[in-house]
């Protein structure tokens, strides 16, 4: 049936879109009213090319009207647009920020290696500055012969260097001998995602609710510099399995000021509710009254995996990344106090684009940290998370040019 107009709608019901093959048969039916029915306006005919050309061209334009019309909801809208609109709840976009990591710097006295770079040993490509380059001190090797300063990651976001790594002098100066990192390096964080910005927004809004929980998880999750954030409440009368006491929440909060958070918290909790965790922050009210609140900092439990596979003609480089990035991603977006369970594990190894049939997963073994990795689940308390990177996966493979991929099904109809 021909549609009766090819522009986008706005009415009480939404925005209505018609799809470019209604736009298209429109115009080829307004082109045969003039020109008349027996017009041909074929793929392969000009008159036909015109005609689409048309058609495309009302089609785009629909397209950026409905974008611009769900651009003013934070459930639809993406990019800049997003940034904007959150606005109207008083959060903004989290930008990227660089890693840091304490580093020992050895050579003779009086050395300056202000804004001095610094590498890696794992060749992963990344520069560290050191202060000095910007109006942030100087860096001079004291009479004893070493100095520990911090080194700045130049790239933004979750950049890690594991203790050790960071001995590679990049910027040479005469007198300037080692430079070496005793400790991990504090991980950065990435620019926020929509998707991450809108579960933000969503908490926001909960804020003047009259859940207290609910409007506190809320309230910390507006804090600048909170990544993630959960609010745990023990309303019984002995100690939960848990161990948060009777009658007390716990907050357990990745990034963010402490006092910030600490304010976020005393602003909206009930009073004489008392807060338990092992990060305590001293805050005064408007009265002038001092009270301690406390919560927990987000620990983030490393998870090494190993999956065993036999591979078939065709499986390559590409596909073992893909299933890395697959188990890695999975890994990084449970949340927080979530297990580890073997099954999901195993499941994030299969690869839904087709390209499963080039590998068969035999085994999956994980392990907290340096443990040693086993077929079962991990449990992970109320005060951690699971994360995971590509080198904390390791792939056996095994099979090769003999082995066959096995043959899709084949329905014979009778």
């Amino acid at each position: 049936m021909t549609i009766a107009n090819p522009i986008a709608v706005i009415d009480a019901a939404g925005i209505t879109v018609p799809l470019f093959a209604d736009v298209l048969d429109y115009f080829q039916q307004q082109y045969r009213a003039i020109y008349g029915a027996d017009v041909d306006l074929d793929a392969d005919t000009q008159d036909g090319q015109w005609v689409s050309i048309i058609a495309q061209a009302v089609t785009d334009a629909n397209l950026t009207i409905e974008q611009t019309y769900q651009a003013y909801s934070p459930t639809y809208a993406q990019g800049a647009g997003l940034s904007a609109v959150v606005k109207i709840n008083g959060i903004r976009r989290q930008v990227a920020s660089n890693s840091s990591c304490p580093v020992v710097a050895v050579g003779q006295a009086g050395t300056d290696i202000s804004g001095g770079l610094v590498g890696d040993s794992l060749n992963l490509n990344t520069t560290w500055q050191l202060p000095g380059n910007t109006g942030d001190g100087t860096v001079v090797i004291p009479p004893m012969g070493q100095i520990t300063t911090t080194a700045f990651c130049l790239t933004a976001g979750a950049i890690r260097a594991d203790p050790g790594t960071l001995g590679k002098i990049l910027s040479p100066v005469p007198g300037w001998q080692t430079v070496t990192n005793v400790v991990a390096a504090a991980p950065g964080n990435p620019i926020e995602s929509d998707a991450a910005l809108r579960r933000r927004q969503t908490f926001s809004v909960a804020n003047p609710s009259q859940t207290v929980v609910v409007g506190i998880q809320g309230a910390i999750a507006s804090v600048a510099g909170v990544t993630r954030t959960v609010v745990y409440e023990n309303p019984t009368s002995t100690p939960d399995a848990n161990g948060i006491p009777a009658f007390s929440m716990a907050a357990v909060v990745e990034g963010g000021n402490a006092q910030d958070i600490a304010n976020a918290i005393a602003l909206r909790k009930t009073p004489g509710s008392p807060t338990y965790g092992t990060t305590s922050v001293l805050v005064t009210d408007s009265r002038g009254l001092p009270s301690t609140i406390n919560f927990f900092v987000l620990t983030e439990v490393t998870i090494n995996i190993v999956v065993n596979l036999t591979v078939f003609p065709g499986f390559s480089q590409i596909i073992e990344n893909n299933i890395i990035n697959s188990v890695v991603s999975f890994i990084n977006s449970l949340p927080i106090g979530y297990d580890v369970y073997l099954s999901k594990t195993i499941s994030a190894t299969e690869l839904s684009d087709g390209t499963e049939l080039t590998y068969e997963v035999t085994s999956v073994l994980q392990a907290r940290g340096g443990a040693t990795p086993a077929a079962a689940d991990i449990l992970v308390s109320y005060i951690e998370a699971a994360t995971t990177t590509a080198l904390n996966v390791t792939m056996n493979v095994t099979g090769g040019s003999s082995r066959r991929a096995p043959p899709r099904p084949v329905r014979r109809l009778r």
